[in-house]
């Protein structure tokens, strides 16, 4: 009797999860069973075993335990104020499919005259199981399909599609076990067969998903190399006509004081406006490193035509031991992420801090920045519609410290977001 009670927990235990992952719509299984504590998931399984042996020992069917898990989990969403109308239907359209799968699974053993079935018109637990793996594969293959439809590329969809027939093929087995009797007659054989063949199609389709989402980051990590590099010859290009346009408006001043003309008053307020135009564009950086000379005045710019106080301090030389393509994409990331913080803030000051230098025989790169008041505290969320793509910013930055064995620390406090970065020896 024991292996039967394991039998019924490990079935009820994928139907049960099984209802999760599809009412999680918008999300795949390893994004769920990463967000789920140690100790949510302890206590999901003691509930699952107390409705295993509910349903072994009762007439009580596993489609109640569904109904509720539904309901429960709407109830959930509405109080977390998300979007549920896709979660509402995929749950509706689950919960049809696994009634009319379970209807369908009795009709073939009233089909095939089983006695106790005709006469007390009750399903023992052989047929419970029957009924609860075919839902469960169900369930699998719905999970799969709709990973497959959000793909766009072709191989991704193939591999999944193979997975698929994989499953298909496991539901066809369990059409002819259950129709010649031989489930009937080795359920616990059978019956923990199939539960490994849905344990290894789960773990498989967890095993694509994280390849698959692991070579779009790093797809994505590429594209963005590729982009900084366009974007750095496009500043680059940038940089040297300011820097012509700079030195003609110096050289038209000089022109201007040797050539007196006879309405002084209009030359000196031509002459004004050419110096402080002058001024604005003679903030050049000069940090040792051309790029980050380049990004820092490029940041600045685009800071102040944002209302956005700027100020950027870095020690001539004190980076030469990074790379410059490294250098780049932390000071990119770190400007981007400062300069859409500042953005949000609606009302106080909107403030920039970038200092670098070094210290004895370290080297410390410290970003500060203001953020909304309505920011929640210790938060790194984002509005940016790809948050995936934020993430993998301050992952640049994260590896790039790395390589030269420094440390990253994050700190927030009074509306403002901290930044620093620690490395030893400079080297």
């Amino acid at each position: 009797m024991i292996f039967m009670d394991i039998l019924m927990i490990a079935v009820c235990t994928f139907n049960i999860y099984g209802l999760l992952f599809l009412m999680s719509s918008t999300e795949r299984i390893t994004d769920v069973l990463g967000r789920m504590k140690l100790k949510a998931k302890i206590c999901s399984e003691i509930i699952i075993i107390i409705i295993a042996e509910i349903v072994l020992r009762t007439d009580i069917y596993m489609i109640w335990f569904l109904v509720l898990e539904y309901i429960l989990f709407l109830l959930k969403y509405l109080k977390m104020k998300r979007e549920c109308m896709k979660t509402a239907l995929w749950g509706i359209v689950s919960l049809i499919i696994i009634v009319l799968t379970e209807l369908l699974i009795i009709y073939y053993y009233y089909h095939i005259g089983i006695k106790k079935l005709w006469s007390t018109g009750r399903i023992n637990c052989k047929i419970q199981v029957a009924c609860y793996l075919g839902m469960a594969l169900v369930e699998a293959f719905l999970i799969i399909s709709r990973e497959a439809i959000r793909m766009k590329s072709g191989y991704k969809r193939i591999v999944l599609f193979m997975l698929e027939l994989k499953v298909l093929t496991d539901m066809v087995w369990l059409y002819i076990s259950i129709t010649t009797r031989t489930l009937e007659k080795e359920v616990l054989v059978i019956g923990f067969l199939f539960v490994v063949g849905i344990m290894i199609d789960y773990f498989s389709y967890c095993v694509m998903v994280l390849k698959l989402a692991e070579r779009s980051v790093q797809k994505k990590r590429a594209d963005i190399h590729v982009n900084a590099y366009e974007y750095y010859l496009n500043m680059e290009e940038e940089h040297r006509r300011i820097r012509k346009l700079y030195h003609e408006m110096k050289n038209q001043l000089m022109i201007m004081d040797e050539e007196k003309t006879g309405n002084p008053g209009q030359e000196n307020i031509y002459g004004q406006n050419v110096q402080q135009k002058l001024e604005r564009l003679n903030k050049f950086y000069h940090t040792g490193c051309s790029s980050l000379d380049m990004l820092l005045f490029d940041g600045r710019m685009k800071a102040e035509k944002r209302g956005i106080e700027f100020e950027a301090v870095v020690s001539e030389g004190c980076l030469s031991f990074m790379e410059d393509e490294d250098i780049n994409i932390i000071f990119s990331n770190a400007i981007i992420n400062a300069i859409e913080a500042c953005e949000k803030i609606k009302d106080g000051p909107k403030k920039i801090k970038i200092k670098a230098g070094k210290n004895l025989e370290d080297t410390l790169i410290y970003i500060k920045n203001t953020v909304s008041s309505d920011r929640k505290k210790g938060s790194l969320s984002t509005n940016k519609k790809n948050r995936k793509m934020h993430g993998i910013g301050l992952t640049s930055i994260q590896e790039c410290v790395e390589k030269y064995n420094g440390y990253v620390s994050i700190m927030e406090e009074d509306n403002t977001f901290q930044l620093a970065i620690l490395f030893g020896k400079g080297d």
